[in-house]
């Protein structure tokens, strides 16, 4: 099992559920964490065209790049209901 599955399993520890874990929980874990994951990939695009971009044309295509990972951020959280 992945790392932070396992992290996130022991985050939702339920003593009284069928399988010791609040599953509910456990994939709104899952969710958020790939909403971050969104998040910080725009946030990476941005910063290496900042650095890397020979023009304001890479530049502004970058950002319209990262603009498209934010708003996929949104609509994962908004997909399963977790903010």
């Amino acid at each position: 099992m992945n790392e932070r599955f396992e992290q996130f399993a022991l985050e939702c520890y339920h003593r009284y559920s069928e399988h010791n874990v609040d599953l509910e929980k456990f994939a709104k874990l899952i969710v958020k964490e790939c909403a971050k994951l969104a998040k910080a990939k725009s946030v990476s695009i941005v910063n290496k065209a900042e650095l890397y971009a020979e023009d304001e044309d890479e530049l502004t295509s970058a950002q319209a790049i990262a603009w498209q990972f934010l708003v996929l951020e949104k609509e994962i959280q908004q997909h399963f209901g977790v903010d």
